[in-house]
């Protein structure tokens, strides 16, 4: 086995890394795997910005303007990104279908990632069936890939771009100034 097989992956940076740490005997540690994990989760996090994570849950909570609702979510800015494209998707399937709310977007969340482990999984063994990738090597880097909590993951995301709350606003006392004070 080749120890620079990561290096021309068309992959991105976390899943090199992954090859990389899956190839080496005495990197694959219980400690490699555990910042393996977080570099793919990174990645996640990084390809679903908060700011379109917030203005999915404003569009979702927002009050109906009519009868029939809203049929699609606004397309985002950050559309270019794979994970918040399909996000994107599964947001307007649901929406579609008639579903508001947080479950929504919680649910179209964790599809997304679901789906996009497992697409970077299969385009990496792909990778590694084409340039010497044994099989102890695919097993590790599938041990990787299910090491991902995507519930945990979903939870981060979405609550990452809640909207912060809104401070309560003081109670007016109409009767202060007959009293003589605030």
């Amino acid at each position: 086995m080749r120890d620079d097989i990561h290096k021309a992956a068309p992959l991105a940076r976390a899943w090199k890394c992954a090859i990389k740490a899956c190839t080496r005997d005495a990197d694959w540690s219980t400690e490699s795997r555990r910042h393996l994990t977080k570099s793919i989760a990174k990645t996640l996090r990084d390809e679903l910005p908060a700011q379109c994570v917030r203005r999915w849950h404003e569009d979702l909570n927002a009050p109906q303007p009519s009868l029939f609702g809203i049929n699609e979510i606004p397309e985002s800015a950050v559309a270019h990104q794979p994970l918040a494209r399909r996000t994107e998707e599964h947001l307007n399937r649901l929406v579609a279908t008639g579903h508001r709310g947080d479950s929504v977007l919680r649910d179209a969340v964790h599809c997304a990632i679901a789906e996009r482990l497992e697409s970077e999984h299969r385009e990496a063994v792909s990778y590694l069936l084409q340039h010497d990738g044994t099989a102890q090597l695919r097993y590790r880097l599938r041990q990787a890939v299910a090491s991902v909590d995507i519930h945990q993951q979903t939870n981060s995301i979405v609550t990452a771009g809640r909207p912060a709350p809104t401070p309560a606003k003081p109670v007016l006392d109409l009767d202060a100034d007959l009293r003589g004070g605030l």
